[in-house]
């Protein structure tokens, strides 16, 4: 074996037993050691998943089928009132108007029964709604139920109407019958002799007058109902719905890979946080049109922690693409990782010259000493050899 070899083969030793040197002086002391600090899923915050939230229907067909039946219903009584039939009629309409403007809508209803000669039977107002009962003269009814759905969105109309023409022509009759029968017994009575008879003639005259007086006021409230319509309105304050839509995170790394277990922070009226699955997809409810914040979080196994952030608008039901710029998993070979390697072991190297200079070179030099010393020892207790 050449020089050369002998002194490469040394220094390459001395290096070694260096850096080990250094090594292990660094775990005994404390030290850092090789192994870098790894943040692992324990360090992973509490997971928590947002409750789908539901989105209320509408009703806006089941109104507009309500209003078709009234319009049916309205022609073909008109057509009835064109043949003269006397006919009472009762409508009733739901309102919804904005919060706040309750009384304002039952000021305009009461303009429109003024301008309808109308009057208000009975009304009652409440904070979030109003109840009316209000008499319409029947030539103006129609125009009064058309003139009143304008004031905010109809909820509700219905109208009916009963046929009294048959009542009243029949009340009509007996009351005439009874003012016949009234006057006979009248001269019935101007005919008597006696007192018995008078008595007789004017308990009879009695009865007939009372069933006169009743069938008249049954006469008067058919023939008010006639002329004037009942129509009850209730106006309520309009509820703001809320129109939702769902959104669908999709977290992907650089290499266009799902990313699982990433950390996707909403910021809306609050923060709130999401969860990938197994697919690296997160699901979500929010308000339409609302501006939402996303920031997504993702811990790699070495310790490093990726991070996206972008803004969107929640305007229909979409798939959101969160893209990180590093892959999910760290490469076999860091290259990041080199300069803080060569640092640690040079950091190792020169710890282990250090204390191979310190310990190692006086303890040898001390161990060659006591070799030298025992040698001279030995050859001077030596016997010499007889010469022959």
């Amino acid at each position: 074996m050449g020089r050369w070899k002998i002194i490469v083969i040394a220094i390459v030793v001395v290096l070694a037993l260096s850096i080990f040197s250094g090594y292990l002086f660094y775990t005994m002391s404390g030290g850092m050691g090789l192994s870098p600090s790894m943040t692992g899923l324990e360090h992973y915050p509490t997971v928590e998943v947002l409750a789908e939230r539901t989105v209320a229907p509408s009703g806006k067909e089941e109104i507009g089928k309500v209003e078709g039946e009234v319009i049916e219903a309205s022609q073909g009584l008109t057509v009835y009132i064109g043949r003269e039939r006397l006919v009472s009629y009762i409508g009733s309409i739901s309102l919804l108007v904005p919060s706040g403007r309750i009384e304002e809508s039952v000021d305009k209803v009461m303009s429109i029964v003024g301008a309808c000669n109308g009057y208000v039977s009975s009304m009652d107002i409440g904070g979030e709604v109003a109840r009316l009962t209000v008499k319409i003269p029947q030539d103006s009814f129609f125009r009064f139920i058309d003139e009143v759905s304008k004031i905010g969105k109809v909820a509700s109309r219905s109208i009916s109407g009963t046929d009294l023409t048959e009542k009243i022509i029949d009340l009509r009759a007996r009351i005439r019958n009874a003012r016949a029968v009234e006057a006979s017994l009248l001269e019935l009575l101007d005919r008597a002799r006696n007192v018995s008879e008078v008595l007789e003639v004017m308990r009879e005259l009695s009865k007939v007058r009372e069933e006169i007086e009743v069938m008249e006021a049954q006469l008067r409230n058919l023939e008010m109902s006639v002329s004037y319509s009942t129509v009850t309105i209730e106006i309520f304050e309009e509820e703001i719905r809320k129109e939702y839509v769902e959104l669908l995170f999709k977290v992907l790394d650089s290499r266009s890979m799902p990313v699982p277990h990433t950390y996707i922070y909403v910021k809306r009226s609050g923060v709130e946080m999401l969860v990938t699955d197994e697919f690296g997809e997160a699901r979500a409810s929010f308000e339409k049109d609302a501006n939402i914040t996303l920031i997504a979080l993702f811990y790699r196994s070495d310790g490093e922690v990726l991070k996206a952030s972008i803004m969107d608008t929640a305007d229909c039901n979409k798939t959101v693409t969160i893209r990180f710029d590093k892959p999910s998993e760290p490469p076999l070979i860091n290259l990041e990782k080199l300069p803080a390697i060569a640092s640690g072991l040079i950091n190792y190297l020169v710890t282990g010259l250090t204390v191979i200079a310190i310990l190692v070179v006086p303890l040898l030099f001390m161990v060659l000493m006591l070799f030298v010393a025992v040698r001279r020892i030995y050859l001077r207790v030596k016997p010499s050899k007889p010469a022959t």
